[in-house]
């Protein structure tokens, strides 16, 4: 996901406020850092699945299913 902010002295503001997308998540095997941001190009905020994120979201996903069934 990208986010591009047009008013330069937003940026920070924009960041603390989706400061909880890259906060790590607490896992069964300890913290998971879900999202990685970008933010080298002044302006964009790039949001990125990591690898962890992605298993931690399927595997939580399959244990739910497994519970409702």
């Amino acid at each position: 996901v990208q986010l591009r902010i047009s008013d330069a002295a937003q940026v920070e503001a924009a960041k603390a406020a989706l400061r909880a997308v890259v906060d790590p998540l607490a896992g069964k095997e300890g913290p998971v850092q879900e999202f990685a941001l970008d933010d080298s190009e002044p302006g964009l905020l790039k949001f990125t699945m990591t690898d962890a994120g992605a298993k931690y979201r399927t595997s939580a996903a399959l244990t739910q299913s497994i519970e409702v069934i």
